[in-house]
């Protein structure tokens, strides 16, 4: 979503978990240089995946900063990598 702050992304996000029940749901969005990825995890995943966990890995892998709680989180990244980011399954899940 081009040009999107992180309120938006957290409605994309609420939209996501409410349609899909079971999710883990990451967005992003890049404004000229700077990027925003937002992740949320719904509550029957939380005891596996952690939103906060899963910001801070995305986010130190591509230069930035990030974090929050279990439930939902957001960082940054360099605008340019927000793409790169959200397809990096590593950075997602772990390796």
């Amino acid at each position: 979503m081009p040009n999107a702050g992180a309120e938006e992304l957290r409605k994309v996000t609420d939209i996501i978990r409410g349609k899909a029940k079971s999710c883990i749901a990451i967005v992003g969005s890049r404004a000229e240089d700077k990027g925003l990825i937002v992740v949320a995890v719904t509550k029957d995943l939380q005891g596996v995946h952690n939103a906060g966990k899963i910001v801070k890995r995305i986010s130190e892998r591509y230069g930035g900063k990030g974090g929050g709680g279990p439930q939902i989180a957001q960082g940054g990244v360099a605008g340019k990598k927000v793409k790169e980011a959200l397809k990096d399954h590593e950075a997602i899940f772990g390796s």
